[in-house]
């Protein structure tokens, strides 16, 4: 068994694999490494070894300048039996001579981010503990409504996690990873049913108007006209979202950065792709939710319905600043992702809320391309196409009993 990692250049950026029984050791060692070497782009005669022992069951750590470019790498490599099992290259953190006011501003902005989410996280955690108690004791909440998001967490999840797993050859072995994985379906399952039973009730004596369409969807009205709108709103907010973010990456930056990661994981096959459609389907309806526990707790504690608004997207936007890269991206794209999410939670409610997400993670994970030939344009149609459907969906259901093309057309 063997795992490469390249770089979008081709370089090796990590090589690992596991002996069999049958493989004999390398017939010269160093010419393995100086092959390996040789692939990930570096010079190993210019970096320094820091690891003399010639014990082979000793890793070898080799430390230098990165080859035309600033700052240092860091190579790892094991020796096991004869034969190289792992070459890793990274980036070395460690041996930095100076921080760069760049390395200092991203970690500030890393303990800035933190320590605005830890006074929410924690208000969070004792509001919901408290709101359980209670509701479960005077026998508020929707029971059938949360106990069908359990539901549709466990299945959602569960469909994710068999499609992602790649079972080992050993009968024994396939169980256990089979049981194991059943167990992360049940968790988040308890924990959405947590979740509904502490804010449905509050939520729909604060603010009522954010759950309807959300509870006719789960009464079974998938034709109710409230339904098709936010569904219709949920995706253009989605799009709108996910086109801020990638927008983010054209913006100067003064130190050249690039914020967007690759979504590689849905390249690797069709299997794949299905996978981050399922997996992003459960983590939407959670994350909704908590945008909506964040401002009740903010209310509660505040009184004010304005001052929650606020706190809600100052806290938001803080952490679209640790995301994003630039002082533009701070201070223009940070505001406007920030405000959308704002603007979609106390307008829409949970429902358009939930889409928006949902959307934007399907659109950012899966590669997007107009070149529909390409050996990855499969995965392009399928985004395209979920983002779609939702949409015609949504707008076929909002117009309830009228025409689709207008009463004066038909006529």
């Amino acid at each position: 068994m063997q795992e490469v990692v390249l770089d979008p250049a081709g370089r090796l950026l990590s090589w690992q694999r596991i002996r069999a029984r049958e493989d004999s050791p390398d017939r010269d060692i160093q010419a393995t490494l100086a092959f390996l070497f040789a692939e990930s782009g570096l010079d190993g005669t210019k970096l320094i070894r820091e690891t003399p022992s010639d014990r082979p069951a000793d890793p070898i750590v080799w430390r230098g300048p990165f080859p035309d470019a600033a700052g240092r790498v860091r190579v790892d490599a094991s020796i096991h039996d004869g034969r190289v099992s792992l070459f890793l290259v990274s980036r070395d953190e460690v041996t930095q001579s100076a921080a760069t006011f760049g390395d200092v501003l991203s970690d500030v902005k890393l303990q800035m981010t933190l320590r605005a989410l830890l006074v929410p996280v924690v208000l969070a955690v004792m509001g919901i503990g408290t709101l359980v108690v209670r509701n479960l004791r005077l026998k508020r909440g929707d029971r059938h409504g949360a106990f069908r998001i359990a539901v549709f967490g466990a299945t959602t999840s569960f469909l994710a996690l068999k499609l992602g797993v790649h079972f080992p050859p050993s009968l024994d072995d396939a169980i256990d990873l089979w049981m194991v994985s059943d167990a992360q379906p049940v968790y988040w399952a308890f924990v959405g049913w947590l979740y509904y039973i502490a804010l449905e009730p509050e939520l729909r004596r604060t603010w009522p108007h954010l759950l309807i369409s959300w509870s006719r969807l789960l009464s079974g009205r998938v034709r109710d006209p409230l339904v098709g709108r936010d569904v219709l709103l949920g995706v253009t907010a989605g799009l709108l979202w996910a086109a801020l973010w990638m927008g983010s990456a054209f913006v100067p930056d003064p130190a050249g950065s690039m914020p967007l990661d690759l979504p590689t994981l849905a390249l690797a096959s069709t299997r794949e792709a299905v996978l981050v459609m399922f997996r992003a389907l459960y983590p939407s309806v959670l994350l909704a939710l908590g945008w909506l526990l964040m401002p009740l707790v903010f209310f509660r504690v505040t009184r004010s319905r304005p001052l929650a608004v606020f706190l809600l997207w100052l806290l938001l936007w803080i952490v679209s600043v640790n995301l994003l890269d630039g002082p533009y991206n701070a201070a223009i794209v940070a505001p406007l992702m920030s405000g959308l999410i704002v603007a979609v939670v106390f307008r829409l409610g949970l429902l358009a809320t939930a889409v928006m997400v949902y959307i934007s993670q399907i659109v950012l994970s899966l590669p997007l391309t107009t070149q529909i030939g390409v050996w990855y344009g499969w995965a392009s149609v399928l985004a395209v196409g979920v983002a779609l459907g939702l949409a015609v969906y949504g707008f076929v259901v909002s117009l309830g009993d009228k025409p689709l093309f207008g009463r004066a057309v038909l006529e």
